[in-house]
């Protein structure tokens, strides 16, 4: 099912498509949203992930589109060129999941700052990296140039674990 489902994604016409009016403005009102919450939002993790939560929104509707679109053997290629709103809703929803487990990881007090910037520290590192990172190094705080405190690390697996 999968390879006869990424054979019709990779045949696919290259087109452009386009919203549908309600889906346009399901759209706008979501990027409303997220740039007013984005205002009050004190917590610097989540206010990056609001911020790119509107190209995500709009990455996910298209990626379903072209998915559903696929799957429907009844669908013609009209139907390829207009997304729907109910697309944009599943794809908002989607984002509306993924926003949420980011302010659950970042929920709490001013640890969730140090948490969320280590990890960041990490990530960075991993990529400077080529040859990647053992969890020794992440545990010992001395991952390439980037130093991390090992006693944040160790009091944070102990937290988390």
């Amino acid at each position: 099912m999968l390879q006869d489902l990424y054979e019709k994604l990779e045949n696919l016409p290259v087109q452009d498509v386009r919203l549908s009016r309600e889906a346009e403005q399901r759209y706008y009102d979501f990027r409303e949203s997220l740039r007013n919450r984005r205002k009050v939002t004190e917590n610097s993790a989540c206010r990056n992930a609001l911020a790119k939560g509107k190209g995500y929104a709009g990455r996910l509707a298209l990626v379903l589109h072209c998915i559903e679109w696929a799957l429907d053997e009844r669908k013609d290629l009209e139907d390829l060129r207009v997304l729907t709103l109910d697309t944009m809703e599943r794809a908002i929803n989607l984002e509306k999941f993924y926003l949420r487990q980011i302010e659950l990881f970042n929920a709490g007090s001013s640890e969730s700052d140090s948490l969320a910037k280590m990890m960041h520290d990490i990530q960075q590192a991993a990529e400077r990296q080529l040859s990647g990172i053992s969890l020794t190094e992440i545990y010992k705080g001395t991952v390439g140039r980037c130093a991390i405190a090992s006693e944040e690390v160790k009091s944070s697996s102990k937290r988390s674990g």
